[in-house]
């Protein structure tokens, strides 16, 4: 091998190799960029992971709540028929008392009473 021919090669082999240093930086700023890309993934799946887990019991809130209202109309609905119930008989007795009053002048309470 001559002079010229070894300079040649060294200078073909320094040219490789500062094309596969210049490569493997490359590839190094993209196994970077993509580390980076799975954590912020990573960090966006577990956010809306939460995001749906409060959706879900916001929901499950709302349905209690509605169950809750439906259940207080029923009751408030119970509470109105008794106190009209007891309007009416209230009245009755009321009306039963003034014509005996009216009648006789004197009312005997326990006569009234079941």
């Amino acid at each position: 091998i001559t002079r010229n021919t070894y300079y040649l090669q060294a200078q073909h082999f320094r040219i490789a190799w500062r094309f596969l240093r210049l490569i493997q930086t490359y590839i190094s700023i993209e196994v970077v960029e993509h580390n980076v890309t799975k954590k912020e993934l990573s960090r966006r799946t577990t956010e809306m992971e939460e995001f749906q887990t409060k959706a879900m019991l916001l929901e499950e809130d709302v349905s209690r709540e509605r169950e809750l209202r439906i259940q207080n109309e029923e009751v408030t609905k119970e509470c109105r028929e008794e106190v009209e119930t007891l309007r009416e008989a209230l009245n009755i007795a009321a009306a039963d008392v003034a014509l005996a009053w009216k009648e006789g002048g004197k009312v005997d309470i326990v006569e009234f009473h079941d």
